[in-house]
């Protein structure tokens, strides 16, 4: 187990601050607690979930942000207030944004879900809690980017510096009211097959979503798309610059996307 400590005075697991339970947290060990609940899920691992390859499957091990949790106000945490907290933190088994406040997080974020939560008491009363969770991958993530374009006369150029393996972006494919073909081409990639997503048949208006990372195509107007995917390829991203031409009946294209940052041993 890869467990990471943080020097971070706040915390905000999916969506919503320690602070609004009354709480601060810090990131130390302690050898006095009691097991409040212990979490272990049978969800298999989507690839969403697993940012690794299979040449670095030695790197496939989760990291364990351990973080603690005190009252601001140095008054003891009740039992209901502690079944509050617990269902803040383990909603479900879903990976889920965790956001330290630290200089160096600023704009980035674990996606995370709870592991183990324990209390820790002086004189029978609950004073700290500890909490391990478990990282999706070896990274952080960056806040999700939008780049929008309109005008398709020269390539697209777009840098990958992330610093995973391959970005897989989400592309959306924007048709105008005449409908038809969509075509993007890559020239990183020599191979057809890596370096091309042609679309046929689409209808007037239509909005194309291509999500690289879950390998799902979808559409505004219907359901099974997939049939006008002529090149059925998730253009995935290797780091490096990419220039991307667009051709067809298209009226804008986006890319949507979250960088990495390696964290840890």
């Amino acid at each position: 187990m890869i467990e990471i400590a943080f020097y971070g005075d706040e915390m905000t697991f999916n969506g919503i601050s320690c602070t609004s339970f009354g709480l601060g947290m810090y990131s130390e060990d302690s050898n006095e607690k009691i097991t409040v609940s212990n979490y272990k899920s049978d969800i298999t691992k989507s690839y969403k979930q697993n940012k690794f390859l299979p040449k670095k499957q030695y790197e496939d091990e989760p990291k364990y942000p351990k973080i603690s949790l005190f009252p601001l106000d140095g008054e003891p945490i009740t039992r209901l207030e502690l079944d509050s907290i617990e269902k803040w933190l383990h909603p479900d088994s879903k990976f889920r944004p965790l956001i330290i406040n630290q200089d160096d997080m600023v704009g980035w974020h674990y996606n995370c879900r709870l592991q183990s939560m324990e209390a820790e008491t002086f004189g029978n009363k609950i004073m700290m809690i500890h909490l391990v969770f478990e990282a999706d991958s070896t990274y952080v993530w960056s806040d999700e980017t939008t780049l929008s374009y309109t005008s398709f006369t020269n390539p697209i150029v777009f840098n990958n510096t992330s610093s995973e393996e391959i970005m897989c972006p989400v592309y959306k494919v924007y048709m105008n009211s005449s409908g038809g073909t969509a075509k993007i081409v890559d020239s990183f990639y020599t191979d057809v097959d890596e370096s091309t997503m042609e679309f046929t048949g689409l209808q007037a208006n239509e909005i194309l979503t291509i999500n690289t990372e879950l390998g799902i195509l979808s559409s505004n107007l219907r359901t099974g798309v997939f049939s006008t995917f002529v090149y059925p390829n998730f253009l995935r991203l290797d780091e490096g610059q990419h220039s991307l031409t667009i051709t067809g009946n298209v009226t804008k294209f986006e890319i949507l996307y979250r960088n990495a940052k390696k964290v840890g041993d």
